[in-house]
């Protein structure tokens, strides 16, 4: 390659790709086009091949840096950042939206529940009470059901130990 007088090759290759920004990304996406069922294959074997490396570097970065991954967790999955959790936490004094159970009696936090056809956050919720929603499948029938079957029985309530 013959370069330019007064440049170094790193100079003259960094001033070549500015020139010629468009033609290069036009060459690589077509390249990419006709060739995407071998870069898959190939990116699947390195996926298999380093599969236990990409988890604990994973791992390793939850751990370092656990708000930035809860934020990014909340933000993927339910469109929410870390703040609006906190403030939804807040506006619920730290209790379960449903039962009223408060965070320091659970051993893990309140999950964030949402209604899973339309995506939309309803507020934050035990683990106990998510659960029952879930398996009752956000059944308003089903609840109503359950609250007429129990109101069958006589109600007695728990001893305090």
């Amino acid at each position: 390659m013959q370069l330019r007088k007064g440049m170094t090759e790193k100079e003259y290759r960094r001033k070549y790709y500015q020139e010629h920004r468009q033609a290069i990304a036009n060459t690589r996406r077509k390249y990419r086009q006709s060739h995407l069922i071998q870069i898959r294959a190939q990116q699947k074997k390195y996926d298999l091949a380093h599969a236990a490396q990409r988890s604990a570097r994973a791992k390793q970065r939850r751990k370092d840096h656990p708000e930035k991954s809860k934020n990014w967790e909340y933000l993927r999955v339910y469109g929410i950042s870390l703040t609006d959790y906190e403030t939804m936490f807040s506006n619920q004094k730290g209790c379960c939206a449903i039962c009223g159970r408060h965070q320091k009696d659970l051993k893990v936090t309140l999950c964030v529940d949402h209604n899973h056809q339309t995506k939309v956050v309803r507020g934050l919720l035990c683990l106990n009470c998510n659960r029952m929603l879930g398996l009752i499948h956000e059944s308003r029938e089903t609840l109503a059901s359950a609250i007429i079957y129990l109101e069958g029985y006589e109600y007695v309530p728990r001893e305090s130990a």
